[in-house]
């Protein structure tokens, strides 16, 4: 077994603890380096969230000086008169407005039809009433043992290519 106190032993591990050291040395600093940019930008955001805050404040307070500042200003001589809409899909339990059409009366609702009585069944003749044969059916014909094999249909020849392309009447490719 080896021994970890063994100078050979040791010699042979040293690059790997010092390989090993050096990164974790680069690590920390790249630790230090985030947590820095971290500390910067969470400074940099809190005075942008202060100054966007008191720009608010500004705009809002030069706002309602404005509106106190201006007279109201008038529209031509006229004004729109304010209507109440009422919009309506069908038959509501609401009382229409004043000023509108009176809604016309419902239509009666139509009884419902009597049954008429039944009508006593009458047997059909059995014969609509099967799907079987029927014994007045003349029997089929037997088929035919000698059948003529049926051919495939041929097929029409392809069209020629057509080599015209100046609609001359001639083929130049020949």
């Amino acid at each position: 077994m080896l021994d970890e106190r063994d100078p050979i032993f040791r010699a042979a591990l040293a690059p790997f603890e010092d390989a090993r050291y050096r990164r974790q040395a680069i690590v920390a600093e790249i630790d230090r380096e985030f947590d820095q940019r971290a500390t910067d930008l969470a400074k940099a955001n809190a005075e942008r969230d202060k100054q966007s805050e008191q720009q608010l404040s500004d705009l809002t307070k030069m706002a309602g000086d404005r509106k106190s500042a201006q007279p109201e200003q008038q529209s031509g001589g006229w004004e729109r008169k304010e209507r109440r809409t009422m919009l309506s899909f069908g038959d509501d339990d609401q009382p229409s407005p004043p000023g509108s059409l009176p809604r016309p009366a419902p239509r009666p609702v139509p009884s419902p039809p009597q049954e008429a009585p039944a009508l006593p069944a009458s047997p059909a003749p059995e014969r609509y009433l099967s799907f079987g044969a029927v014994e007045d059916d003349p029997p089929a014909p037997p088929a035919s043992p000698q059948s003529a094999p049926r051919q495939a249909p041929r097929r029409a020849a392809p069209p020629p290519e057509d080599d015209d392309d100046d609609f001359s009447g001639h083929s130049w490719v020949r």
